[in-house]
């Protein structure tokens, strides 16, 4: 009986030492109403923190010991297949500033293209030899304009072996309501 509570106890601190380090992680789905189906500075944010928060605290990073042994990283481009203008950009551009500032990663200084192989990429990081690529995919569907679902999608490749070392899958579901003062107008 007491070595049952001492594990219960034990496994209590595990799972609140777990749940309570840092900012409470957002969920992978997000639903919210708006009267603008259009892509908003709110969803950049919603995704930028999303995609730092699940990176950080995924087994692929926390189960390396030292920032070094980690190797140099390559910022990819996220491919914009919506029917909006996103600046897709500024998205990767704060993922990266953030994975840097909370020393997470180490990038590389290199322009890469869609287009652009996995040898392609290797070649162009030159001496510095990158080992990861950051990149994505994102797209959107509408519904009778009613309500859009944006989905991210991010990859960390690993560019000796070319395997797909982490990857997570972001959903923004918008719902349109009129606001009442639209209404009588």
């Amino acid at each position: 009986m007491a070595h049952q509570k001492k594990l219960l106890l034990f496994m209590t601190l595990i799972f609140i030492a777990l749940n309570c380090s840092g900012k409470p992680l957002i969920p992978s789905e997000v639903i919210y109403t708006t009267d603008q189906l259009e892509f908003s500075p709110r969803d950049q944010k919603l995704i930028i923190d999303y995609m730092v928060q699940t990176i950080e605290r995924s087994p692929f990073i926390l189960g390396k010991n030292d920032q070094k042994t980690q190797g140099n990283w390559i910022l990819g481009p996220l491919i914009n297949d919506t029917d909006e203008h996103i600046n897709t950009n500024y998205i990767m551009q704060s993922i990266r500033n953030q994975l840097i500032d909370n020393n997470i990663a180490t990038f590389l200084s290199v322009t890469i293209k869609e287009t652009d192989d996995l040898k392609a990429i290797q070649k162009k990081s030159g001496k510095a030899k990158a080992q990861y690529l950051l990149k994505g995919y994102m797209s959107n569907i509408r519904k009778y304009k009613k309500n859009v679902s944006f989905q991210i999608i991010l990859q960390i490749v690993d560019l000796t072996v070319s395997e797909i070392v982490w990857t997570k899958t972001f959903i923004i579901n918008k719902i349109f309501k009129i606001k009442d003062s639209h209404r009588f107008r």
